[in-house]
């Protein structure tokens, strides 16, 4: 007997699930390759793991142990693609792109664990909502760890909530804490509800993963580099007042920006008593992660990077909400309508996250552009063995190859560590500075800012060195294609190397 077409559908379920997957997978490559463009930050990784590729270790200039990352997962595959003789520019875009698909998988794995709902739609909507989420989009292509964290993240999530998992979920967590050490948050929120939902020895057993791969890098790091803490959190972050403010403005600007996301995702405890702890685990990871980056400060880099791991968590929470607030609607079209107009709306407000995602994208080129054209210049002008004193270290450093003297701190332990006072009120980041170390070092080149005219943000760092007086006894301002402070006894041109094509 003939068997029907729409029975094997029916009973096999892929076709349906590829006619959400394709269309999906279109607008998200399409949209995420459109507004790709790499942060300066992302160039200080490629640096790093051409050094370990090369066997120069994990340093950023030769021979200076300084742990100027937090992603070390990323910097890893980075280097393992550099060692296999790929360009890890183009790559490190190119993986951002295929975690942020993956990450649209795990959201789907996601919203089914915590709902146990089989119906497709449940479990697609929100991949649907980050699939085509401008600010996920954008931040797929930054050529960061952004959406391997979140990758890593929601899968482990989603694992955890499996009554069947046993350690995928804690080796998930571990792996994540190596991708961004923050995510170690996560595991503990995860622990907390193993506590509640399994014995206790299951719940030890199960972190194990994680003590191992978090507390391993933790003991990496004080053996290689000589600190508990990564550098980039010495050179960054403090403790005061005006960090929690600071903080604080940038959660309320995400929020600003998804209005809706609190009321709906803290609707869910209400509406689900019956799976209370497991929506509640969602919740608790959304507001531990929401109190991490208020405690750090927020971040200055556009599309807010820093709630991207969360986000899948957060739009899970919307899309179970919405279904919940409409489930007590008996008429069928009714209720379809009721849902609908939410998903709407929704998707109205992406749409006019867009604008901000290419705006972001067109600074960022600009910016980068500026910056790779002093990389030449300083390339094609002085011998490979030039001290550049500059706080942009990213392209600029990739691209010469040469010895950096990072004036912000970011992989210079002396300036991460300089008792500068309170923090929290310059941008966020950059607030490290110590002019007197800078001119102890003596580079040939000081490449930052003339003055202070036309500038948005005058750094402390630039001010500082500004006004030092042996900024004038020492060095000549210089106004080629590049504006620059050079030492005086530098002669430009002698032993320089031709750009690398």
């Amino acid at each position: 007997m003939a068997v029907s077409i729409g029975n094997v559908i029916k009973r096999k379920g892929l076709p349906w699930d590829l006619l959400v997957l394709v269309p999906l997978m279109a607008v998200f490559f399409a949209a995420a390759y459109l507004l790709r463009v790499r942060y300066d930050d992302a160039y200080i990784v490629y640096r790093y793991a051409q050094n370990l590729a090369d066997g120069n270790g994990l340093v950023y200039n030769v021979g200076e142990r300084v742990e100027g990352y937090t992603c070390v997962l990323w910097l890893l595959l980075l280097s393992a693609l550099y060692k296999a003789g790929l360009d890890i520019v183009r790559m490190s875009a190119a993986f951002g792109i295929g975690f942020g698909w993956l990450t649209i998988i795990a959201t789907s794995w996601l919203a089914y664990t915590v709902s146990g709902d089989e119906a497709r739609w449940r479990r697609w909507l929100p991949s649907t909502l980050v699939a085509v989420c401008p600010f996920f989009m954008f931040n797929a292509g930054t050529g960061m760890e952004t959406t391997l964290a979140a990758c890593l993240v929601t899968a482990a999530l989603g694992f955890v909530l499996s009554d069947r998992d046993r350690f995928c979920g804690p080796v998930l967590f571990g792996l994540a804490s190596l991708a961004r050490p923050d995510t170690v948050l996560y595991a503990g929120v995860a622990f907390l509800y193993d506590l509640k939902a399994r014995r206790l020895k299951q719940a030890l057993m199960r972190t194990l993963p994680v003590v191992i791969l978090f507390g391993g890098q933790i003991v990496f790091r004080l053996l290689y580099y000589g600190d508990i803490l990564p550098n980039t959190y010495y050179a960054k972050v403090g403790f005061s007042s005006n960090i929690l403010l600071r903080g604080m403005r940038y959660t309320t600007r995400f929020i600003n920006a998804w209005w809706y996301l609190p009321l709906l995702g803290l609707a869910v405890l209400a509406l689900f008593p019956r799976r209370r702890l497991r929506y509640g685990l969602l919740v608790a990871a959304a507001v531990v992660h929401t109190a991490y980056v208020i405690r750090v400060g927020g971040d200055f880099m556009p599309c807010y990077r820093f709630f991207m791991p969360v986000l899948p968590v957060m739009l899970v929470l919307v899309a179970e909400s919405i279904v919940g607030l409409t489930a007590v609607i008996k008429q069928v079209k009714l209720r379809t309508l009721c849902r609908l107009a939410p998903v709407a709306l929704i998707l109205v407000v992406m749409s006019g996250q867009l604008r901000t995602a290419v705006d972001a994208r067109d600074r960022t080129l600009e910016f980068n552009i500026r910056k790779a054209r002093a990389a030449t210049y300083f390339l094609q002008n002085f011998p490979p063995d030039t001290l550049i004193a500059t706080g942009a270290i990213g392209i600029v450093g990739y691209v010469t190859k040469m010895p950096i003297l990072d004036i912000l701190g970011k992989v210079d332990r002396h300036v991460a560590h300089a008792d500068v006072g309170p923090i929290g009120r310059g941008f966020t980041g950059h607030e490290k500075y110590d002019a007197d170390y800078i001119f102890e070092r003596d580079p040939a080149v000081i490449f930052i800012p003339l003055s202070s005219k036309k500038r948005f943000v005058v750094l402390p760092a630039w001010r500082t060195i500004w006004e030092h007086p042996l900024l004038a006894e020492r060095y000549e301002v210089v106004r080629d294609e590049v504006p620059y402070y050079r030492r005086k006894s530098v002669k430009p041109g002698a032993q320089a190397r031709p750009a690398d094509n």
